[in-house]
This record gives structure tokens, C-alpha cells and sequence, in this order.
């Protein structure tokens, strides 16, 4: 009796796995912890000190007196917002005589100084009493924040975006700096980084970098100040100068200067020979110009300055200083400029005689009408375009099974991947995966990519569909109907038994 009862138990288990799914998701990863201040510790510095790798200081809205601290460790500190987290931290002074005559001089210690990769700041205001704030490390991320004291940053493959900065200063390879409202000097050194789309005023960048995107930048508001590129095979496109000293002084070999906007400043444009220059509108300067020292073209086949707009410059050239031959042209087109005098009568777009800015310089095929900027295209090196996704599985047909392989293609190392499946959030997925426990019916995917600079590809929507196979249906109702003659022949037997026993 106990066996027979054991043979039951043993084949209604079958039944049970059976009835439900044998797909089996994948194991979750434990999280790292996040620390929150200040229900679990009064402090961030002692949040810190209690952290480890990968964990979260989670910061509450509060004014926060905190002393300086120094951390190594690969941390994110979140805030809930600049605007309601307030970090007040005081560094040691030192008063140091400068001087035979006595003079002091205060200096402070650093505030805050990070040393470690993968360290993440973001929803906080920074104050100090003169210390600087300072982070060094390969893939830092600094968002939506305001440090409102000297702040630097050193390292490969950092973000910075959407932070409010005063006197900043980025040693940075293979990065992205944008979004950002910059009060005073901006410095910008390093190789292979997208400087973009930042707010600067009352002061100028300073930028000596190789083959850097500086784009779409405003720099506002500094009469006293330089702009200097030094350099070499940077791209300078599309960015607005506006009253400086000098809007762009040019240094280096093979920097493009392209599609800018160069206004009220005393000079708009000191360049150098071998950088190119063309579809810049240079208007309302002092001087358009400034060649002192610098022969563009003296060749007069060269592609060097050409299809500008120089408009109503009070100087559309500095003549003050002798030239040699110097040409304003590539040897087929010219400039547009706001005085010139000629006539085109062939209709050719180009003036029948040369714009003459003196003796020795002149634009040989000065242009009748000012270059449309937006018509030229912009120009962005191939490592700054965004990756191409490309989704190999699944396709636009139907399967018979509830897995399915989720292949993808990208035409470059992405940092990150993602898929979103039926609409659902994002699930960030390592490398090519199988999709497990698909419902009956058709789906919609989508996957994303981003590169080491933060630009997104995304790959076009894929429409699949789950049928059930004819496997999938006859393997279950087999193992049931076999498990069911089963138990009916076992109850077939006990009754013939018990029957038997009875005579």
C-alpha cells in the first residue's frame, strides 16, 4: 500500500510540471547597497567612509555642513536636486607671508577630492570656503549639478552634462563635456572629446587639444577675453562668439573652422596658415580679420579662407602691418563682403573684379551675395556620429517556440546596450541574449545603443509573432495522458486486489 501511494505522489509531481512552464528566468544579481543621508548616516563624509565600491550615497534635500573629505572608492552621489541639496563644505586655510614686508596670503586645502574610476556626482550644490573641488578618474560622470567653487576634472571617458560651473578646468581623452553653464574660464586639454552645446560667459575657453569637436558652444559677455584653439585636426563648427576681445585665435595645423557665428568682438578671427576656414559669418566686429604674422594663402591655390560672410566689420581686415602676396580665395571662390563695390556681369555669383584690401592683399573671386550657412553641411568625425544598430533576430516572421534569440549589430564598441519590448521600460542587456517566456501573439522590439560619448543609435522596430507549435501542444497533453493510463491501471490493479482478498 505505501508503495503504490508512493508511485502516485511520484506521477501527480508530473502532472504538476506538466501543467506549468519549464522556461526559467535568469538569475537577478544582488544590488549593491545605497546609504542614505541623513536617515542612516548624519554625514556624507561618514556615508562615505561606510560605502563600498558600487554603492549609492543617496543625499535627502537639506543644507549640508560638511568638512573636507577625500575618497578613492567607485561611488555615485545622488541628490535630489541642486537646487534643494546643499553641500557647505569648509577646508583648512593657511595664511603664507608673500613677501619681505610681511604680506599674507590665505590658502585653502582642497574641499573635496576624488580619486577612482567610475565615480558618479549628480543633483548637489558645492560650496566651499576656497577650496577647490577636484575629480580624477577614467569614467566619471557629473550631471545636473551646481558647484559654485573651482572645479576640475582628469580622466578618459568622463560625461559631463547639464551642471553649473564657475571657473572649471577638464583633462579629458575620449569624453563628452555639454549642456553645461560655465561663469568665467573654461580649459580644456586632452584628445578625442566633444565639447558641445555649453553656455559660457564672462569669460572665454582656453582649448589646446588633438582632434576634439567644439560645437555649438556659446561664449557671451567677456570684453577682456581671448579665445585661443591650439592644436591640431580639430573641428570648430557652429558655435556663436559674441563680445569678446578676441573671438577665435587659431594655433595648431588642420583645424577646420566651420559654420560659426563671430560678432561684436574687437577681433573676430586671428587665424593661422594650414587650418581651413570657410561658411563663417564674421559681422559687427572692430576687425573682421587679423593675418598679422600669418600668410593664408600666399600660394593663391590653397583652401584656406573662403565662402565667408564679412559683414559691416568696421576693419574687414587689419591692414596695420605690412604682407607679402596674400589671397582671401581658393583660387575659384572668394568671400562675401558687405562693401564690396563690383559688378558680376556674367550672373556668375562672383564680382568681375577683385575685392583689394591693400597693396598685397585681395580676394580674387569676391562673392555677390552672403553664403547661406545653413545650407552647408555640417561636418562631424566619424568616432562622434552616433552608432548604427542593426537588429539581426528577431525578424518580421513567426515562431513556433517562446524563445527567441535577440542578436545585434553595431558598427562600433558600444558602452551600453538595451532593448525595449512591447513599449516596456528599457532592460540593458551584456552581448546577445535569448528571450525566454514569450506570450502567444505579436510583439514589437526596439534596441539601443550608446557609444563611449553618450550618442544614442537606435535601430528600427522589429513586429514578431509567438504561435504555439504542434511540439509545444502534443508533449504536454502526451505526458498527461500517459500519467492518466497510469494511475487508471494502478487503480485497476488495487481494485482487482481488493476484489480478490474479499473472496
Amino acid at each position: 500500500m505505501w508503495k503504490t501511494g508512493k508511485v502516485l505522489a511520484v506521477l501527480m509531481a508530473l502532472v504538476y510540471l506538466a501543467s506549468i512552464a519549464v522556461f526559467q528566468s535568469s538569475p537577478v544579481k544582488a544590488q549593491a547597497k545605497t546609504l542614505v543621508v541623513p536617515d542612516d548616516y548624519p554625514t556624507i563624509a561618514s556615508a562615505i567612509g561606510n560605502a563600498s565600491d558600487g554603492d549609492t550615497i543617496a543625499v535627502r534635500s537639506g543644507n549640508y555642513q560638511e568638512n573636507a573629505f577625500y575618497t578613492n572608492k567607485s561611488l555615485s552621489v545622488i541628490g535630489e536636486g541642486y537646487e534643494t541639496t546643499i553641500i557647505n563644505l569648509a577646508s583648512p586655510s593657511h595664511e603664507v607671508v608673500i613677501d619681505i614686508l610681511g604680506h599674507t596670503a590665505t590658502f585653502y586645502d582642497p574641499a573635496m577630492t576624488v580619486n577612482a574610476t567610475n565615480f558618479a556626482l549628480s543633483g548637489l550644490t558645492i560650496r566651499s570656503n576656497g577650496g577647490n573641488v577636484a575629480i580624477n578618474g577614467n569614467g566619471t560622470q557629473v550631471t545636473a549639478n551646481k558647484i559654485e567653487t573651482t572645479f576640475t576634472m582628469t580622466g578618459s571617458y568622463l560625461y559631463v552634462a547639464r551642471n553649473y560651473f564657475s571657473n572649471t578646468g577638464f583633462s579629458a581623452n575620449y569624453s563628452r563635456i555639454s549642456e553645461n553653464f560655465i561663469t568665467g574660464g573654461v580649459g580644456l586639454t586632452g584628445e578625442y572629446t566633444i565639447f558641445s552645446l555649453n553656455n559660457i560667459t564672462n569669460g572665454a575657453p582656453s582649448i589646446q587639444a588633438n582632434n576634439c569637436l567644439i560645437t555649438d558652444n556659446t561664449v557671451s559677455n567677456a570684453p577682456y577675453a581671448i579665445f585661443p584653439l591650439y592644436g591640431d585636426n580639430n573641428i570648430f563648427s557652429n558655435n556663436l562668439i559674441d563680445n569678446l576681445s578676441i573671438g577665435l585665435w587659431v594655433s595648431g595645423s588642420n583645424n577646420t573652422v566651420i559654420k560659426n557665428q563671430i560678432t561684436h568682438c574687437g577681433i573676430a578671427l586671428q587665424p593661422s596658415k594650414n587650418n581651413t576656414y570657410y561658411g563663417n559669418n564674421i559681422a559687427n566686429n572692430l576687425w573682421g580679420v587679423d593675418t598679422t604674422g600669418s600668410l593664408l594663402n600666399p600660394d593663391g591655390n590653397v583652401s584656406v579662407f573662403y565662402n565667408n560672410n564679412m559683414e559691416n566689420n568696421r576693419y574687414q581686415v587689419n591692414t596695420l602691418f605690412s604682407s607679402q602676396q596674400d589671397y582671401f580665395d581658393n583660387n575659384k571662390v572668394g568671400n562675401y563682403w558687405s562693401d564690396y563695390q563690383g559688378v558680376d556681369s556674367n550672373a556668375d555669383g562672383i564680382g568681375d573684379t577683385p575685392y583689394v584690401i591693400d597693396a598685397n592683399r585681395l580676394d580674387r573671386y569676391p562673392l555677390m551675395h552672403a553664403v547661406d550657412l545653413s545650407a552647408i553641411p555640417n561636418l562631424i568625425p566619424h568616432w562622434a556620429v552616433a552608432p548604427n544598430v542593426q537588429l539581426i533576430s528577431p525578424s518580421d516572421t513567426v515562431y513556433y517556440s517562446s524563445d527567441v534569440a535577440l542578436n545585434i549589430l553595431t558598427n562600433k564598441q558600444p558602452l551600453w546596450v538595451s532593448y525595449s519590448l512591447d513599449g516596456q521600460k528599457n532592460v540593458t542587456i551584456n552581448g546577445n541574449i535569448t528571450l525566454t517566456n514569450l506570450e502567444i501573439g505579436t510583439h514589437q522590439i526596439t534596441v539601443y545603443a550608446s557609444d563611449l560619448y553618450h550618442n544614442i543609435g537606435v535601430s528600427t522596430t522589429v513586429s514578431f509573432t509567438i504561435r504555439p507549435s504542434a511540439f509545444m501542444t502534443i508533449i504536454p497533453i502526451a505526458i498527461v495522458a500517459i500519467v492518466c493510463s497510469a494511475i487508471s491501471l494502478l487503480l485497476y490493479r488495487r481494485c482487482c486486489k481488493a476484489a480478490n482478498l474479499s473472496k
